[in-house]
């Protein structure tokens, strides 16, 4: 089974911030495979985003793959440092809902941080976006669409799990919120 990291940023010194760190994972146009490009002096490397056309012209939270050894806290810690250079506390950070699909699972971890609610895109080969949490939301179809559903579940430190449809282009989900 394949596994991934979304990051949700929580600022512990503004706990209450309308504020969210998304990621815009897509090139701005296709390339060959092995390629790389600039954008606004970051190099994207195009085996990132390979084979992952579900993720084309989307808004995500930052993640990535867990890699070997890595638990799903090491990674989200890591994943948001290198994907928008936020440093989390990792003794503060939890698992809060798991995306099941057939063969791979993804994890979303609250991520509390100190410091300013802002992102620097110059170390990273994502591209950050700081968004107010209605303004996420209404991104349109540019958002990925479980994140209409887990975004409030996180903002309520809600617990949950969503098992989706094993063809990620064609999005349906079954969603199990937890009692508090």
């Amino acid at each position: 089974m394949i596994e991934y990291v979304l990051c949700y940023a929580v600022s512990m010194d503004n706990p209450d911030a309308d504020w969210i760190v998304l990621i815009d994972k897509v090139p701005p146009e296709p390339r060959e495979r092995g390629e790389s490009f600039v954008e606004d002096s970051i190099r994207y490397p195009l085996e990132a985003i390979d084979g992952h056309t579900w993720m084309y012209n989307r808004i995500n939270l930052p993640g990535g793959k867990i890699e070997a050894g890595e638990s799903t806290i090491q990674a989200a810690v890591r994943e948001l440092k290198e994907e928008v250079n936020l440093e989390a506390d990792p003794e503060m950070c939890e698992l809060i809902g798991t995306i099941h699909g057939v063969g791979w699972a993804i994890y979303t971890v609250l991520c509390p941080f100190s410091g300013p609610f802002q992102t620097d895109s110059s170390c990273c080969d994502e591209r950050p976006v700081i968004r107010g949490l209605r303004q996420a939301l209404s991104i349109g179809s540019n958002i990925l669409p479980e994140l209409r559903t887990i975004i409030p579940l996180c903002i309520a430190k809600q617990r949950w799990q969503m098992i989706v449809s094993t063809d990620r282009n064609d999005f349906h989900y079954t969603l199990q919120v937890h009692e508090q």
